[in-house]
């Protein structure tokens, strides 16, 4: 897995892009919206982190019908990363934004990936982990 820190030229606005057997898979950062738009990539994970508050009806998880509009005309994938998940510590805030997100790309039948993105060999998580977390995100009810 090849992985260009801060490239400048084609992502200026995300921290990361990582090229692995050329496909460009892309954290949402900043305009992510112009880099769907714009951009050829084929992953686009990490909607919910970023630091935007919650309305009063409905969680601010930053995917909304147009970005998956867009992602389905250009077979965008929306990924789910589980590490970022069980790092965070407002994880009943992410969970509801992680489920918003996940429901609104299967209406809009968007591709969806749940990945673990692991910075070391340790924090790997083996397929079953991965399958169980998004049955979590597929329940329509989360208490």
């Amino acid at each position: 897995m090849d992985i260009a820190i801060g490239n400048k030229t084609d992502f200026p606005e995300s921290i990361y892009v990582i090229k692995e057997n050329d496909k460009k898979i892309v954290e949402a950062k900043g305009d992510y919206r112009r880099i769907m738009e714009r951009k050829p990539i084929d992953m686009i994970y990490n909607f919910e982190y970023d630091t935007h508050r919650d309305f009063i009806y409905y969680r601010n998880s930053g995917f909304n019908h147009v970005l998956a509009n867009i992602a389905k005309k250009r077979d965008i994938v929306v990924g789910f990363s589980f590490n970022k998940f069980k790092e965070a510590k407002n994880k009943y805030q992410i969970l509801g934004r992680l489920h918003q997100n996940f429901r609104l790309a299967r209406k809009y039948k968007v591709k969806t990936h749940v990945v673990s993105f692991a910075k070391k060999q340790s924090e790997l998580q083996n397929e079953i982990t991965l399958k169980a977390f998004e049955r979590l995100l597929i329940k329509k009810k989360l208490y």
